[in-house]
């Protein structure tokens, strides 16, 4: 069955979290090769100062921002050079953010009044954010709160719970009765599950096609997977992708949230 396409005919993509290591070049590399299956124009930008984790990966030729400073703090006006591709842009960007630009990044994106502009280029802004289990529950949840507090009433906020630490749930409390969850249910218009645990079979799979550098489609026609890990890695892909659609489709009559937790 042929994919919805995302309904705007230009999106950009920020992909913000005040932590590190819990997915946010994960989440990048999946809405690029979501929005790509689509067959819409994608860009994709390298935003993290310090890993360039987009730029590793060839076949996104993504475009790399010079934001780290000699003397280690982060520069933003470097970011100036993603407003000519937004207001030149006929499709989506994608723009992978470092968790040291996460603050800055946010004042940067208040202080320039940037989704108002987006928006009157005809432009949808989402944030993407990530929530994870572990170690880093409490900091995510708190960059998520953030986020919502100063941009949910401009953007369109989704969440990506990451599951792969651990579960996402505190005092025997899931995600959505986290408290963080409750006051912004209403302002998040999207949830997505990566629900691959740490020592899975599909999850060592999925590791290891990222630290490979490889999209789903490399990994999928590559025959050093074998053929059972790139029929895990073909279940992974869906279930992600499913979601997506879901996410992106403004004909559903509930929200992609109420829709993504039935679902789960």
């Amino acid at each position: 069955m042929p994919r919805k396409t995302a309904p705007s005919d230009r999106a950009i993509h920020f992909v913000l979290q005040g932590k590190g290591g819990v997915g946010k070049s994960l989440v990048s590399r999946m809405l690029i090769e979501y929005l790509t299956a689509q067959s819409r124009k994608v860009t994709a930008v390298d935003g993290d100062p310090i890993n360039h984790s987009l730029a590793a990966i060839d076949s996104f030729k993504a475009h790399t921002l010079d934001l780290l400073q000699d003397d280690g703090k982060i520069d933003l006006t470097g970011f100036d050079a993603v407003i000519p591709m937004i207001d030149e842009s006929k499709g989506d960007i994608v723009i992978d953010a470092g968790a040291a630009s996460f603050v800055p990044l946010m004042d940067y994106i208040g202080q320039n009044q940037l989704i108002d502009m987006i928006t009157e280029l005809g432009g949808q802004v989402y944030i993407h954010t990530i929530v994870t289990g572990g170690p880093a529950l409490r900091d995510t949840m708190t960059g998520y709160d953030q986020l919502c507090e100063r941009f949910a009433d401009t953007a369109r906020v989704v969440v990506w719970a990451n599951s792969f630490f651990g579960p996402i749930e505190e005092g025997g409390k899931g995600f959505e009765a986290f408290q963080v969850y409750q006051d912004n249910a209403a302002r998040t218009y999207g949830l997505v599950f990566l629900t691959e645990r740490q020592g899975d079979l599909a999850a060592n799979d999925f590791a290891t096609m990222l630290r490979g550098h490889q999209t789903f489609n490399e990994a999928l026609n590559d025959p050093a997977f074998g053929v059972m890990p790139r029929r895990r890695l073909s279940l992974v892909k869906n279930r992600i992708f499913d979601q997506l659609d879901v996410v992106f489709d403004e004909s559903a009559e509930i929200t992609p949230v109420a829709a993504n937790i039935a679902a789960e």
